[in-house]
């Protein structure tokens, strides 16, 4: 990150730096227009245009075409946190804010149902807090109420609808299929049997949803054995909505067992991506968008692709097995993050729950604390665990195995 951060600083001019270093700040939530404590890009460029304290009305007349790009610099340079986000937080880590009576009286929100802003909150730093969770509470909220359930093949698809902030408009109602834990199974008996039933699931997936734009899977496709990974899996897969942008990360199971080599080969035959420590910028619908993959936490060797300064200010869904991979160090302006590992608790015993057996065992750390399907981490990225399409021991008590469809809105 710090690295990112040089990138972007670099392409300011010293003037430019020191009236940015100087700039008000509480000024920014005048123009918060999602009242989410914070702005985005968008609201920076209404911000620059209708004031001066970014760029100076000659300076605007003057730079015509450019006024974007210029613009953009700015906001990357003032972004001290790097989560494509700009709030009085970012300038009170460079020290900049003095004046809170001003950005207490630029900023009053309603911060609970009936209950509006007061002016006792003298502290701008619990404006945003209390702003941010409003914003992250509701942002959980529409996401859960969202939810549909199809019944399909002995398993169910999980619909929901998940906002972006940086969601272009050509790309509302764009839909990712995010599969996981397979865990496809050569042996015979009952595990034949449930293999049968995963292939029959894929195989007719297409005839109970629309195309996705995008499908991605979060590893664990085999359970011990590479040769769990048969003819009729891979070509269940590589049939899989052939015209998506499809993606894929190994798992603890794909890596330990020796299946790297043989699902990458066949993946990747077919049209897959390997995302594993990689990143990459498509198109969808026309539009930029960011996807980049994480190796598995427990086998594997995670490390964070670079990126580009500008990837800030488009869609990025970051895939990985395992959500422990996600940390501190990961950068903070992933919109989506795509896991699975845990089966959502697939152990799930009353009194002992299966994420406190999985952290005993040091299976998974939890470090993130999530236990349900979705969990907002920040005003910008949303954790998603899914229930996994197979098991690997006993579920009980806990969400049935399936897939998610997700479809991307607006946030």
């Amino acid at each position: 990150m710090d690295n990112f951060k040089a990138q972007s600083i670099a392409h300011i001019p010293k003037h430019m730096r020191e009236k940015l270093n100087n700039f008000p700040a509480y000024r920014l939530l005048g123009f918060d227009t999602r009242k989410m404590g914070a702005i985005t890009f968008e609201n920076f460029l209404s911000f620059a245009w209708n004031t001066d304290l970014v760029f100076s009305e000659r300076e605007k007349g003057n730079l015509g075409d450019k006024f974007v790009p210029e613009a953009r610099k700015c906001f990357l340079f003032l972004d001290a946190n790097g989560d494509g986000l700009l709030s009085p937080l970012d300038a009170d880590r460079m020290g900049k804010i003095t004046d809170l009576s001003r950005a207490e009286a630029s900023y009053a929100p309603k911060l609970k149902k009936g209950k509006p802003y007061s002016h006792e909150l003298s502290d701008t730093s619990k404006i945003i807090a209390n702003a941010a969770k409003l914003f992250m509470d509701n942002k959980l909220k529409s996401i859960n109420e969202s939810r549909e359930i199809v019944e399909h093949g002995g398993a169910c698809i999980y619909k929901y609808s998940v906002p972006l902030l940086y969601l272009a408009k050509e790309q509302e109602s764009a839909t990712i299929l995010h599969l996981s834990d397979i865990h496809f199974d050569g042996r015979n008996g009952k595990k034949a049997k449930k293999t049968e039933q995963k292939l029959d699931f894929l195989s007719t997936l297409r005839g109970k949803i629309d195309p996705p734009d995008i499908v991605v899977v979060t590893g664990d496709i085999i359970t011990k054995s590479a040769e769990d990974f048969s003819e009729r899996a891979k070509k269940a897969l590589a049939g899989l909505f052939p015209k998506a942008l499809r993606f894929f990360v190994f798992g603890n199971h794909d890596i330990d067992f020796g299946g790297e080599k043989k699902i990458s080969d066949a993946l990747c035959g077919s049209g897959y991506s390997n995302l594993t420590n990689r990143h990459m910028e498509v198109e969808v619908r026309g539009k930029p968008f960011a996807m980049t993959g994480l190796d598995d936490l427990l086998c594997g060797k995670p490390a964070l692709p670079g990126f580009a300064p500008a990837t800030q200010l488009i869609p990025n869904v970051l895939a990985t097995h395992n959500l422990d991979a996600v940390d501190g160090s990961s950068p903070r302006f992933f919109d989506l993050v795509l896991t699975g590992h845990t089966h959502m608790g697939e152990k799930n015993f009353l009194l002992f729950d299966g994420y406190a057996f999985l952290k005993l065992f040091k299976i998974y750390g939890n470090i993130n604390s999530q236990k349900d399907e979705w969990g907002v981490a920040s005003q910008r990225t949303t954790f998603h665990i899914t229930a996994g399409l197979g098991t690997h021991n006993t579920r009980f008590n806990t969400t049935p195995e399936g897939v998610t469809l997700i479809t991307l809105v607006r946030g």
